[in-house]
C-alpha cells in the first residue's frame, strides 16, 4: 500500500542519522516549531514527520498534561466542597429542627397570650383590644400585593383595577335585585 514518505519512521531515523554523519544541525526543527504559528487553533492534522505535525503533537502532550493538572485541582476542590456541604447540611438540619422547636413554642405563647386576655376581658366585662405584640402575631399582615414595574422616570401611581379591588374586598357583598 503506497503512503507518504514523510509518514515513515524508519526513513525519518535514517534521514536523521545521515543529517548527524553529514554533520548537519538536527536543531532547526525548534526554531521552526516557532514559525508555525498558533498551533493551539490547529486541529485533525494529518500524521507526518513535520515541523507542523511535531508542534501540534508537543502542544497537545502539554494540554494533556496541563489538563491532568486542572482535573486533580478540580478533584480536590470538589472533594473539599462536598465535605463542606456535608458539614452545612448537619448545622442546617439542626437549625431547622430548633426552628420548628421555636414556631412550636412561638404558637404556644401565643395561645397562652390568648386565653389571658380573654379572661382579662371577662373581668373586666367589656371588650379590651390586643396588646400591640399579641395582636401583631395573631393577625399577621397580608403580603403586598404584586404590580407591574412602572417605567423609569414614571411619576405615576399603580392603578388600582376595578378586578384587583373586587378580589381585595373582605366580606362579599350581594348583587343588587337579585
Amino acid at each position: 500500500m503506497p503512503r507518504a514518505l514523510s509518514t515513515s519512521a524508519s526513513l525519518f531515523r535514517s534521514l536523521l542519522r545521515k543529517t548527524e554523519l553529514m554533520g548537519l544541525s538536527t536543531e532547526s526543527q525548534a526554531m521552526q516549531s516557532a514559525e508555525v504559528g498558533d498551533i493551539r487553533k490547529k486541529w485533525h492534522i494529518p500524521p507526518a514527520f513535520n515541523v507542523e505535525f511535531i508542534s501540534y503533537y508537543l502542544d497537545r502532550t502539554n494540554r494533556l498534561s496541563e489538563m491532568k493538572d486542572r482535573l486533580d485541582q478540580l478533584l480536590t476542590e470538589n472533594r473539599q466542597l462536598t465535605e463542606e456541604e456535608v458539614e452545612l447540611r448537619a448545622k442546617f438540619n439542626v437549625m431547622e429542627k430548633e426552628c420548628e422547636h421555636m414556631k412550636s413554642e412561638n404558637d404556644m405563647l401565643l395561645n397562652k397570650a390568648l386565653e389571658l386576655h380573654d379572661l382579662l376581658k371577662g373581668l373586666a366585662g367589656r371588650p379590651l383590644p390586643l396588646p400591640p405584640v399579641v395582636a401583631a402575631l395573631h393577625n399577621p399582615p397580608s403580603p403586598p400585593l404584586p404590580t407591574r414595574p412602572l417605567p423609569k422616570g414614571s411619576l405615576r401611581t399603580p392603578i388600582m383595577t376595578k378586578a384587583a379591588a373586587k378580589m381585595m374586598m373582605t366580606e362579599q357583598v350581594p348583587p343588587v335585585g337579585g
